[in-house]
């Protein structure tokens, strides 16, 4: 960690460098979804980075900059957009805003240009293959504990998640204030019958809401880590055999040599050559587990 801190320093220092001689006359055109971050978690388990194709029947909203080499913004407009795959993807455009809806599966491609520059854009579609309900823990959730405020919907693809922000839900839960958000804030514990309508389609799903968690568990109660790396001390949850998400966890460990890194797992490194071996202790609900890290040279 101490020889990547260090690179960074570096790096930084470079871009510094790099600015001072930037060229304010050299300008491109960004653009980027306005309904998924560049790293979002999918599978409960493992992220997929970049932008995130477009469902079969859902729509993704997208926004256009200008920007230039210095990092100094300018107005994109007048913007034309030119869509070279109709048969995959139709087009509302508002100024530099661009809502695409998905027509069929495969490869949608856009022309975007103004004065100062030119650029091709990617939209791939997909279809769901199916919708789960997860929380942002690592793991793979079969229930939520009571009180936790949101759950996210997650439309799977093959390989990736899609969106659509015409996503709507039916039944017992409301939907939450972004469109791939659920409201939990106010269920009571129980199962709660879901339609998740996306895509043009219905999925059924059940949420299991709890008022209790029968333990705690480190997915790992010791790990071996070079020194040079870092290890992550997840801490799982549950209820009746399953994971719970939505618990209110608290660590203890070495804040020099660490982070919380979802809210069930903490990543840590080692920060001192004399200092091989750290603990990570999770807290919730009253219980508690402990992970042990030793490092190696």
């Amino acid at each position: 960690m101490r020889t990547i801190l260090f690179v960074i320093f570096v790096a930084s220092a470079a871009c510094d460098d790099e600015e001072d001689d930037c060229d304010p006359t050299h300008v491109y055109l960004t653009f980027h979804s306005q309904d998924t971050s560049w790293i979002e978690y999918v599978d409960r388990d493992t992220w997929v980075v970049g932008e995130h194709p477009i469902a079969v029947g859902g729509t993704q909203r997208y926004g256009v900059g200008d920007e230039t080499e210095c990092g100094d913004e300018r107005d994109p407009l007048p913007l034309a957009v030119t869509n070279e795959t109709p048969q995959i993807v139709s087009l509302a455009v508002d100024g530099a805003t661009i809502d695409a809806k998905g027509l069929s599966a495969g490869p949608g491609t856009l022309k975007l240009a103004n004065a100062d520059a030119v650029r091709p854009a990617d939209i791939p579609v997909a279809p769901i293959d199916d919708v789960a309900v997860v929380g942002d823990e690592l793991g793979d959730p079969g229930a939520f504990y009571v009180g936790a405020a949101t759950a996210k919907i997650q439309l799977l693809a093959s390989d990736t998640w899609v969106v659509d922000r015409g996503l709507t839900v039916a039944g017992d839960l409301p939907h939450g204030n972004r469109w791939n958000l659920l409201d939990l804030s106010r269920a009571a514990p129980g199962v709660h019958a879901v339609t998740v309508i996306a895509g043009e389609s219905s999925w059924p799903v059940d949420v299991m809401i709890v008022d209790h968690i029968d333990d705690i568990t480190p997915r790992d109660a010791a790990i071996t880590q070079p020194a040079w790396g870092s290890a992550f001390a997840c801490f799982f949850a549950h209820a009746n055999g399953a994971v719970v998400a939505g618990v209110p966890w608290t660590f203890d460990f070495d804040t020099l040599g660490g982070r919380i890194y979802r809210p069930n797992c903490v990543e840590v490194w080692t920060h001192d050559d004399h200092e091989m071996q750290t603990t990570v202790v999770a807290h919730a609900l009253g219980l508690t587990a402990t992970t042990t890290v030793t490092f190696t040279r």
